[in-house]
């Protein structure tokens, strides 16, 4: 008897070596964007896609270069590989975000796509701060405050 003799097969596995393709993005609302994509190349997935994270961060151009990476807040969300359409909800109001994609497997997650940027749309600013009123005549009455802590609008407009 040779125990030796004994056949078995080596299963490799790799993550995917493409990222989702033709990555689409709208505005629905101030608060919503609507994200599409599309697989990975087949001859890129390295076996069943099982799913895609979705990556997002408000990216504000003025500061790139002098914001560190560690400042930025990166969200992300993980869909399953049935969906090719999400909506990223509870967004800043009137923000410019960024948007990735990556597609995972069994054996782990691809490169992500390259980013894409949207705005969220615009919205009623919030309440005004303190109100006050000062110089009270009998025919005039001076009143100032403080301007709302969230704006939502866009201001180069005013």
């Amino acid at each position: 008897m040779n125990i030796f003799n004994h056949s078995f097969s080596v299963l490799f596995l790799a993550v995917p070596t493409g990222e989702p393709l033709n990555i689409q993005t709208e505005s629905l609302s101030s608060t919503e964007i609507k994200v599409t994509w599309q697989q990975p190349d087949s001859n890129k997935q390295n076996g069943q896609i099982m799913g895609y994270k979705i990556f997002y961060w408000i990216h504000d151009p003025t500061k790139a270069i002098s914001r560190k990476k560690s400042q930025i807040r990166e969200l992300m969300e993980i869909v399953p590989n049935t969906l090719e359409t999400f909506i990223l909800q509870d967004l800043q109001k009137w923000s410019n975000y960024s948007i990735q994609i990556s597609a995972f497997n069994p054996a782990g997650d691809g490169p992500r796509s390259k980013a894409v940027f949207v705005h969220t749309k615009e919205d009623q600013p919030g309440e005004v701060g303190k109100i006050q009123f000062d110089e009270i005549t009998m025919s005039q009455v001076k009143v100032s405050w403080k301007q709302p802590k969230e704006l939502y609008e866009n201001l180069a407009d005013i």
